[in-house]
C-alpha cells in the first residue's frame, strides 16, 4: 500500500517537541479527533536536500508496507509548510511513551510475567520484520524505539535505518550510507571489522538480548559506561567483553530469560537464536497497564 498523503489534515497541538533525537523531532498533534505523533525529520549537516528526501521517502515506503500488532502503524505523511523541508510522518500517539520512560515510571510495580510479556512483544515485532517479504532488518533496536500503547503492548517504531534484503542470501541494500545504530546496543561484529559492517538479523537478535536484560532484570549492558566517552564503550564491545554479568536477581521465573539473553550474545552471529525461536520459547500473559 502506498503512503497516504495527509497534507492539510494534521493539526499541531504544541510547537514544543515531545522528543528530540539526532535526526528527528516528535510533536503531538491531531488527525481528525485522534491524538497522533508527528515525526519531523531534521536537517543533517553535510547531507544534501536530495539525499535527505530520498531517505525520508524510503522510510515512509517501508513503514507503509508493515502491518502487525507490535509494529507502530503508519497513518501517512504531511508536507505542510510548517513541516518543511522534509515533511512529517504521522502515527498513533502512544500515551505511555517509550520503554525507557515506561519502565522508569512503572517498572517497580510490574510483575516478572508482565516484564517478560513486554520483551516478548518487542521480539514479536522483530520476528515479523525478519519474516517479511522482502526480509527487513531493523538496525536500531533500543528502548527509545519501543513504545508502549494504551493496551500495554510493546510497539516497535523508527524504521529509518531498516535494511532491505531483496532475496535470501542477498546483500542488496537500498542505502549506501554507513550504519549509525546506537552504540550500546551494537553487536560486536558491527564494530570490530576494518570495513564498515551492516546490520543483520543476527545483530537485531543481539540487541533484543540487551532489551531483555533491561526489561526483565532492570540492568543495562555495559552498565559501567554511562556514555561512549572517547570511544570506551565501543572498545569494550570490540574487545569481546561480556555485555553483563549474571544478574543477582535471577529466579525460577527468569532463568529461561537469562539463558535466551546469553544465547543472543553469542560471539558467533550464526549461533544466535532466530527471533521467532525466542518468541516461541518465552510464554507470559499480556501485561495490564498500570494506573496513571
Amino acid at each position: 500500500m502506498p503512503p497516504v498523503d495527509l497534507t492539510g489534515q494534521i493539526r499541531l497541538l504544541d510547537r514544543r517537541p515531545i522528543f528530540t533525537g539526532s535526526y528527528s523531532q516528535v510533536y503531538r498533534g491531531k488527525f481528525r479527533n485522534e491524538d497522533v505523533a508527528i515525526k519531523v525529520i531534521k536537517a543533517v549537516s553535510n547531507t544534501s536536500l536530495t539525499t535527505m528526501r530520498r531517505k525520508v521517502n524510503r522510510e515512509r515506503e517501508v513503514w507503509a508496507a508493515l502491518s502487525h500488532p507490535n509494529i507502530l502503524p503508519f497513518y501517512g505523511f504531511a508536507e505542510d509548510a510548517v513541516f518543511e523541508p522534509y515533511g512529517a510522518l504521522i502515527s498513533p500517539w502512544c500515551q505511555y511513551g517509550d520503554a525507557s520512560y515506561f519502565f522508569n515510571q512503572y517498572g517497580s510495580v510490574l510483575t516478572v510475567p508482565q516484564k517478560i510479556a513486554l520483551w516478548k512483544g518487542a521480539i514479536a515485532g522483530v520476528s515479523y520484520l525478519h519474516s517479511h517479504k522482502p526480509l527487513l532488518v531493523h538496525g536500531d533496536i533500543k528502548p527509545s524505539n519501543i513504545l508502549i500503547d494504551q493496551y500495554g503492548r510493546a510497539i516497535l517504531c523508527d524504521f529509518g535505518l531498516v535494511r532491505i534484503f531483496l532475496d535470501e542470501g542477498s546483500s542488496g541494500m537500498t542505502t549506501t550510507t554507513a550504519h549509525t545504530g546506537t552504540e550500546r546496543y551494537l553487536a560486536p561484529e558491527l564494530v570490530t571489522g576494518e570495513e564498515m559492517e551492516y546490520p543483520t538479523t543476527a545483530s537485531d537478535v543481539y540487541a533484543l538480548g540487551c532489551i531483555g536484560l533491561e526489561f526483565v532484570f532492570d540492568r543495562k549492558v555495559y552498565a559501567h559506561r554511562k556514555h561512549n566517552l572517547r570511544g570506551c564503550l565501543i572498545d569494550d564491545i570490540a574487545s569481546g567483553m561480556a555485555p553483563a554479568e549474571e544478574p543477582s536477581n535471577i529466579t525460577t521465573e527468569t532463568t529461561d530469560s537469562w539463558e535466551i539473553i546469553q544465547a543472543c550474545w553469542n560471539p558467533d552471529p550464526n549461533s544466535r537464536p532466530l527471533a521467532w525461536q525466542m518468541f516461541e520459547t518465552l510464554s507470559s500473559p499480556l501485561p495490564e497497564v498500570p494506573d496513571q
